[in-house]
């Protein structure tokens, strides 16, 4: 006969784990509801501009999922946009959220973008905020965001003859209705950047004063932005370039040399450039040429070659290099449009022997800098309010064929067109 006991304690320990299981799956649901629960009120809360009641509902989700991305990027932006917070330690606490973001999840590209975001815009630190947009360009090169950020951080740093692949990108990468507000951007970045850097400089807080004019405006942010990222050379290189612009080559020497001791200061092409270029003008052409040969990285690009023709020039007397240095400069944008680089090969042309090509390359100088004078800028400016009308497509169109640029003048013959 069987034992009944022992029959009736199995009995017993299969109820009891089945049990178990119910109470395990109870409790997962539970958690499951909780937790989804949380997240919607969470999100309403971000809806409803309850930054507060916001923090307290993602902080507790945080500590339940520590590696939960969505939830830093939804509790970074309860702390960026708390107007009642400290504008630069909210900004602050959302950059180290997002920093911990790894770049292996869905949402890194967005999270990379955000924190770049926040360093430039609350904490003015352009530079950092580029380097993070390099990384989020690389998790997904069709980032129009991240295009269009680090586009407006090159032209608020001085830097705007740098941006044309990144219009070549957004053009590309945008749909056909959008391309000529991308046209209008490229234009007025490479001609008149202040028309760009307006608004962001309103919202940055640089201008105090409607009468302020754009160059001090331009001053007063690049100090700003030097401010909050002494260490980095490229926005020294931009303040003494604005000295060098306005004529004041001693203050644009003090500021390169003030940091020459910056570790590392000469790995940076645009700084050497700026280095090397105000030590021309000022007449230092040993000192420039000793600070050319340590060029970092490649031997090539619009300002190298100017650089190379700059000392070809007025320290060598080699006109027949000098020219062959700026021919290379000006195949390079912004070289197209500058003519004053144009006038230079034309004289090295002419006294290199080369007369009848100088006599082409003068000519063609003075076609662009034309492009150039108030009225036309003027017309340019006008021609762009209403660029299907014709007679203000041809004024464009005159334009870019003057410079050469036969990729703008496709692009704005074919949306007139359309």
């Amino acid at each position: 006969m069987p034992d009944t006991s022992i029959s009736k304690s199995k009995h017993r320990q299969r109820r009891v784990v089945i049990g178990f299981a119910l109470l395990l799956l109870a409790v997962i649901s539970a958690v499951k509801w909780l937790d989804r629960s949380e997240r919607l009120a969470a999100k309403s809360c971000l809806t409803r501009n309850q930054w507060k009641e916001a923090r307290a509902r993602l902080s507790r989700l945080l500590w339940w999922h520590p590696s939960d991305a969505s939830v830093r990027m939804m509790l970074a932006e309860a702390y960026a946009r708390d107007d009642s917070l400290p504008s630069r330690s909210s900004a602050e606490r959302a950059v180290a959220l997002l920093k911990d973001i790894p770049d292996d999840v869905a949402e890194s590209a967005e999270a990379r973008i955000r924190e770049a975001r926040l360093r430039f815009l609350l904490l003015r630190q352009p530079i950092q905020a580029e380097r993070i947009l390099q990384r989020a360009m690389v998790i997904d090169p069709k980032a129009m965001d991240a295009h269009s950020l680090h586009w407006r951080i090159l032209d608020m740093t001085g830097r705007s003859d740098l941006c044309e692949p990144i219009f070549q990108q957004l053009y590309e990468l945008s749909p056909p209705q959008q391309r000529i507000d991308y046209l209008r951007d490229w234009f007025f970045s490479q001609n008149d950047p202040e028309h760009i850097t307006a608004r962001l400089d309103e919202m940055l807080g640089f201008r105090n004063s409607p009468d302020e004019s754009a160059r001090r405006l331009e001053l007063k942010r690049l100090i700003a932005f030097r401010q909050s990222e002494p260490n980095e050379p490229l926005i020294h290189a931009a303040i003494a370039r604005w000295f060098q612009d306005e004529g004041d080559l001693e203050q644009a020497l003090h500021v390169v040399n003030e940091v020459r001791s910056i570790p590392q200061v000469m790995n940076d092409p645009l700084f050497v450039f700026a280095l090397v270029s105000v030590l021309i003008e000022s007449g230092r052409l040993e000192q420039a040429a000793a600070a050319f040969d340590q060029w970092p990285g490649l031997s090539e690009g619009y300002a190298y070659w100017k650089t190379a023709g700059l000392l070809q020039e007025n320290l060598h007397r080699n006109y027949g290099a000098a020219s062959v240095a700026y021919a290379k400069s000006l195949a390079i944008w912004p070289g197209h449009a500058d003519w004053r680089c144009q006038f230079r090969q034309a004289t090295c042309l002419a006294l290199s022997g080369q007369k009848e090509l100088a006599d082409v390359t003068r000519q063609h100088a003075i076609e662009v800098q034309q492009m150039f004078r108030p009225d036309h800028r003027k017309r340019l400016q006008q021609a762009l309010l209403a660029p299907h009308e014709t007679p203000n497509r041809d004024v464009i169109l005159e334009f870019y064929r003057t410079l050469r640029r036969p990729d703008e003048a496709k692009y704005w013959q074919q949306i007139t067109e359309q």
